[in-house]
């Protein structure tokens, strides 16, 4: 009886492991699917050179740029080799700009306005795979005694971080939050996933306030202070503060 008992939990366990890497091996091919798509654009090296056009294709999660001039073979580049690049996403219908911040991370540009830009950057954090416990009753010493469960749970973080950048290159935070992503399997990999979405607020940044906005948006902060009490804004939500900046860009090409 316990032979068989001991047995039962190996295999389970066997079968639980095998389980995690099959779904980890899933979602992180996802994430590589998400780069497969090339789009026509440009890139700027930081050695003087010309604009290179040809094909590129980026992952936000993984910061992975790929480009190909025509005729020539893929090529991975990173932040100390490419200063900026852009593309037109035909998925999402408009021009992205991209820059390269202190030869670390592609940052997108969001909102480019005359004094300053505002910059974005979404990472993917490792996926971690985990098991749930079943009990089973083990009637040789009348207890229950865990066992794994064929459920797999992966938890996936993406950490968006937003800067401001004004016309000296100096790189002031606003914002840093991590968004945390449960999904679960039901049995195989083959059943798909159901999502659940949170946020993890441990290490967050929220460094937008009066005294920032005021520095970089000079004599039209009292304007902009006025729009975002008036439509309840959150200076330190990502949306609202695109708004914000997009509302202050009117106001300074109005002028």
């Amino acid at each position: 009886m316990r032979f068989t008992f001991i047995l039962v939990c190996l295999l389970c366990a066997l079968d639980a492991i095998g389980q995690k890497k099959k779904i980890l091996d899933k979602v992180e091919a996802d994430l590589v699917k998400e780069q497969s798509q090339w789009f026509q654009g440009s890139i700027e090296l930081w050695v003087d050179s010309p604009k290179i056009l040809g094909a590129l294709r980026f992952n936000d999660k993984t910061q992975v740029l790929t480009f190909k001039v025509e005729g020539g073979e893929p090529e991975t580049l990173k932040p100390n080799e490419v200063k900026r690049f852009e593309f037109f996403d035909e998925e999402k219908h408009l021009t992205r700009n991209f820059i390269s911040v202190d030869n670390l991370d592609f940052f997108e540009i969001i909102v480019n306005t005359k004094e300053f830009s505002l910059l974005s950057k979404t990472t993917t954090i490792k996926p971690i795979a985990k098991t749930g416990n079943q009990y089973y009753y083990n009637p040789a010493n009348n207890s229950s005694n865990p066992l794994p469960t064929k459920d797999v749970k992966i938890e996936l973080g993406q950490e968006v971080t937003i800067l401001f950048c004004d016309l000296y290159d100096n790189l002031l935070p606003a914002i840093r939050v991590t968004k945390l992503e449960t999904k679960k399997s039901n049995k195989t990999a083959k059943d798909g996933f159901f999502s659940r979405f949170t946020y993890e607020k441990n290490g967050d940044l929220y460094l937008v306030d009066d005294a920032l906005l005021s520095r970089l948006m000079g004599v039209y902060f009292e304007n902009v202070k006025k729009y975002i009490s008036k439509n309840n804004l959150d200076k330190n939500e990502i949306e609202d503060l695109i708004k914000i900046v997009q509302y202050y860009k009117e106001l300074e090409s109005n002028e």
